[in-house]
């Protein structure tokens, strides 16, 4: 069962994870602080946390700045260290079902809308705070904070005292700042205090709320509480269920018989069957969006039921009246019957007892006899509509009774015979069958035109059918004519429809007048309603004609006439002259009206080039002659001159050019002026000037590089080089500064001399120093005093640019770039860099490390603060040690509060001896809380989970043994015969077998909370 504060976390975390379609105006806005963090044996300050929300523009940790309530910001941190830290999160989320991922920043950008975790340490516990499953990826972030520092907390915990803490973060000029009061704290029970888990979350608005949810992380959690149990119920009972879920995308009941009103959502109603008994598992599955399901069970202890009774019902006949089964049993159970009931064949019917009465289902049979058949002697088939004589109520076997539906005349059909009540006789059917009229058919007639002569209709159908047709044929219209059949042949009257075409004039489109002499093309031999037929006479292009059209045979077509206007031929266009027109000059169009009134067309287009003659052709039906018209175009013959223009330095001032040629012709230039490189330029005149394009190059000269070197390396006090006044392409100039300062790094500026379109040149000196380094290493040896591994002393210098001396006690020993020692000992390398003369002394001291033992011991079982003590033999006694993967220390002595299995890992500085030891210390928890909320729910021994001979009894404070259990088991759930024990302590006592083999017994008591 999920208590309030595992609800008021729900929804949190709903928030957090719901909220993704929302994005955020602002740059990013801090969602929640983990402000009391567990640290499973480490320290707090290690594992804090902060959640913030990302905006709608990705931000650059670059600029992430932290001003915290206590300690001061350390930077961010990603390396091997952070990524193994996030490798065991997603194993952790994979192992609860997640499919989301916990991921770095790539390039150190975070998204747009990005959901990120910042933790105030690399060395943070990753088992301390539950991530657990969770279904959309979160960025989370390390503080780079490994020293002791770290170890005191980022946030001010809780404090009955009222005093705020202020958290502000910012991402460069983007701030968010929140603030919490330290009284409001609370516990896991929601009440003030100071418990790990304490957590403050934060609107938009920036208002805080309180909770505690214990050892989780600010994430979805993904869990199923299918409710209270036992419940215990009735057969056939309803049983209400109220089920919890987080972090869910559906949720399934499910059981062995029985039925759910809604089994797909959180509450629901169960109906037990009648025949359930014993008990009854109710399961409750959440699956969530990666796929995984979890599943939480209910238990309903089932009430053996009564077994209603009932008196036993007398057969009856089939069909015979049948009294409504009793509600209420002989014993008094109330309930309700099914099937419905049926009087005409034997049936079982089971009685359902009513809700609330523990009562089991019942069942009763009725018997129903079958009667005699009546016996009747067949119908002679009759055709449709004729009478039929009724039916007789006495049967050939005398049984007496009625026949339904009324008789039909009209249609085949069955009638069923009904026996009077006391003959418990069946019902019988009798078929009358009652055939159809047959309708006559007959050969359409196909359609004549009107006035044509017709043959008499046949007065046998196709299918046999004799009779008379009416009215009398009419070959001047369409007539639907009726066929009545004689007398005796079961036939239906029919009709047939004979069309008479009426006669059609056929139409033409007009034809267009002609001049003569034309073409005439041939008339169309089919109309425009599509008669065909012939024209005469021949077609006539110097007159005026009319033809006549006469349709073909069949086609119930009248003739019609056409005629086709011949006009003469007649005036000639005329038209005013064109001026002559230079090369490209503009161009009127020309008239398309004649000065007497042609109207006409102009051929070929109009060209501003050339010389052209153009056509003149009239329009339709004017009858006119073409004429002609020479437009001159005389060609652009002057060439503009234009005085050359000296030749100039590269960025040199460049005047504009002049726009009126020297030879008086006027234009414009292109491309625009370059005085950057040699362009030619194209002169375009006005246009009227008959003037042809004109071309002028104007030379730029590019500028000469001094012929320097632009870097020199000199070894501090080296003699430096005289700087040139002449390159060695032969320009001369002026250096600035004049003389090489051979002490320091510089800046030298050659300024050539004017009117030698060359360019400045600079030359950068470096001044290096000689230099001297000291390095440390280690020689491992293993437990024989072999060298496990040689020594490897690299100087990281290049044998092309550097002479090599290596030297121990004062000999000469290499000239390599790297030297192997498999010895103790002082060695000295001088390089010298050929180039510039200066070297890099590197004094490296080799130290022998030999093996060394490790060995790990937990002090005291039971105790309230245990101690695991590290001892180390051999080696150079330089190490760190680690508990469970936390912070590393120099103390070899850890406190621990709990039982179970521990990891050290010992790192020894000289890189040489390192181990990894396994321990487990035996305790047990001095309280439990068994409300189902995933957090202490049982109770057991910690660090007895292998057994070793052991006895574990749990009594009350009276000296009642309540259990017996396994230390290798999940624990006491705080209950006694299924029922929930009150909040109080109770004692225990444990016989077990210690590390070193001795058994011993052990008493003491702890606490159960509720």
């Amino acid at each position: 069962m999920i208590n309030n504060m595992r609800l008021k976390y729900f929804f949190c975390t709903f928030l957090f994870v719901c909220s993704s379609a929302k994005s955020y105006s602002q740059c990013f806005q801090t969602e929640s602080i983990l402000v009391a963090a567990c640290a499973a044996g480490g320290f707090e300050g290690y594992n804090e946390m902060v959640r913030f929300k990302v905006g709608v523009t990705p931000q650059n940790t670059s600029a992430l700045a932290v001003n915290w309530p206590s300690n001061t910001w350390q930077g961010l941190i990603q390396n091997s260290v952070t990524a193994s830290q996030v490798a065991a999160l997603n194993s952790q989320v994979i192992a609860a079902g997640g499919c989301a991922q916990i991921l770095e920043p790539v390039g150190g950008v975070l998204p747009a809308n990005a959901k990120v975790i910042l933790i105030t340490s690399q060395n943070f516990n990753v088992g301390a705070n539950i991530f657990g499953a969770i279904t959309e990826n979160i960025y989370v972030l390390f503080q780079n904070n490994s020293n002791v520092a770290g170890q005191g907390g980022h946030f001010g915990n809780y404090s009955a005292t009222p005093g705020t803490r202020t958290l502000t973060i910012s991402f460069g000029s983007c701030t968010d700042t929140v603030t919490y009061e330290r009284s409001l704290l609370v516990d896991t029970a929601g009440l003030p205090g100071a418990a790990p888990g304490a957590t403050v979350s934060f609107t938009p608005a920036g208002v805080a709320s309180y909770t505690n949810l214990g050892c989780v992380a600010p994430v979805e959690v993904f869990a199923v509480d299918a409710g209270s149990t036992p419940i215990t119920a009735c057969p056939g009972a309803v049983v209400s269920l109220v089920g919890s879920a987080q972090g869910q995308q559906s949720v399934t009941w499910s059981a062995i018989g029985g039925t759910y009103s809604t089994p797909t959502t959180l509450g629901t109603n169960y109906t037990l069957p009648f025949s359930a008994s014993g008990t009854v598992i109710l399961t409750l599955s959440a699956t969530n969006s990666c796929g995984t399901v979890i599943s939480d069970n209910v238990t309903v202890n089932v009430n053996s039921g009564v077994t209603p009774t009932f008196n036993v019902v007398a057969p009856i006949c089939s069909g015979a009246s049948l009294a409504a089964l009793p509600v209420l049993s002989n014993n008094g159970i109330t309930g309700s019957w099914s099937p419905v009931l049926d009087n005409t064949a034997t049936a079982t019917y089971t009685f359902t007892p009513n809700p609330a009465q523990c009562a089991t289902s019942a069942s009763l049979i009725i018997t129903v006899n079958n009667g005699t058949i009546p016996i009747f002697s067949p119908i002679a088939p009759i055709c449709s509509g004729t009478a039929l004589s009724p039916l007789p109520t006495i049967s050939n076997n005398g049984i007496t009774g009625n026949w339904s539906p009324a008789l039909n005349t009209t249609a085949t059909t069955t009638y069923t015979f009904m026996p009077d009540a006391g003959q418990c006789s069946n019902s019988v059917g009798l078929t009358i069958i009652v055939d159809p009229k047959t309708t006559p058919s007959f050969n359409s007639v196909p359609a004549v035109c009107s006035g044509v002569v017709l043959s008499p209709l046949p007065t046998t159908s196709i299918n046999g059918i004799t009779g008379t047709w009416t009215p009398a044929f009419n070959n001047a219209v369409t007539t639907l004519y009726t066929f009545t059949p004689a007398s005796g042949q079961c036939a239906n009257a029919t009709q047939l429809t004979v069309v008479v075409n009426p006669m059609v004039t056929p139409t033409f489109s007009s034809v267009s007048a002609i001049c003569a002499g034309q073409i005439l093309a041939p008339l169309p031999t089919s109309s425009s309603n599509g008669i065909v037929g012939i024209w005469s006479p021949a077609l006539n292009n110097t007159a005026t004609t009319t033809y006549n059209f006469a349709p073909l045979a069949g086609q119930c077509a009248t003739a019609t006439n056409l005629t086709i206007n011949v006009y003469n031929i007649g005036t000639l266009p005329t038209f005013s002259a064109i001026v002559p027109i230079c090369a490209g000059g503009f161009l009127s169009a020309l008239p398309t009206t004649s000065i007497n009134g042609i109207t006409g067309t102009w051929s070929p287009q109009l060209n501003n080039m050339v010389t052209t003659t153009y056509t003149f052709a009239a329009n339709t039906v004017q009858c006119a002659t073409p004429t002609t018209l020479v437009i001159t175009v005389n060609p652009a013959t002057i060439i503009p001159t234009f005085n050359p223009i000296a030749s100039i330095c590269s960025g040199a001032s460049l005047p504009p050019l002049p726009t009126i040629s020297t030879n008086g012709i006027a234009g414009v230039w292109t491309p625009a002026l370059n005085n950057l490189t040699t362009t030619t330029y194209d002169f375009t005149p006005t246009l009227g000037q008959c003037a042809t394009n004109a071309f002028l190059t104007v030379e730029v000269n590019g500028n000469t590089i001094p012929n320097f070197p632009t870097a020199l390396v000199l070894c501090n006090g080296v003699t430096a080089p005289v700087l040139n006044p002449i390159s060695g392409n032969g320009v001369s100039g002026t250096w600035q500064p004049a003389i090489i300062d051979n002490t320091a790094n510089g800046i030298y500026v050659f300024t050539p001399n004017a009117g030698q379109c060359a360019s400045l040149i600079v030359l950068t000196v470096t001044v290096t120093d000689n230099t001297i380094k000291n390095e440390k290493y280690y020689l491992c040896f293993d437990a024989a005093a072999q060298v496990i591994n040689p020594v490897i002393i690299n100087t990281g210098l290049s044998p092309l640019q550097y002479l090599f001396i290596w030297t121990l006690a004062g000999n000469t020993v290499s000239n390599a770039a790297s030297y192997q020692a498999n010895s103790a000992g002082i060695y000295t390398v001088v390089a010298t860099n050929i180039t510039t003369g200066c070297t890099t002394t590197t004094i490296a001291e080799v130290i022998e490390s030999p093996v060394a033992n490790a060995n790990v011991v937990v002090e005291s079982d039971f105790e309230a603060v245990q101690q695991i003590v590290i001892t180390v033999t051999g080696g150079l006694g330089d190490y760190q040690y680690q508990l469970d993967y936390g912070p590393f220390q120099s103390s070899n002595i850890f406190a621990i509060s709990r039982g179970g299995d521990y990891t050290i890992n010992i790192i020894d500085n000289s890189g040489c001896n390192n181990f990894e030891l396994k321990v487990t210390a035996i305790s047990y928890p001095k309280f439990f809380s068994p409300n189902a909320d995933g957090y202490h729910d049982t109770w057991n021994i910690e660090g007895l989970s292998r057994p070793q001979n052991t006895q574990l009894f749990i009594f009350d404070r009276y000296g009642k043994l309540l259990k017996e259990l396994s230390t290798a088991g999940v624990g006491w759930d705080g209950t006694y015969n299924g029922i929930a024990l009150p909040s109080s302590d109770y004692w225990f006592k444990l016989r077990y077998q210690n590390a070193a083999g001795i058994t011993k017994e052990y008493k003491n008591h702890f606490t159960l909370k509720r």
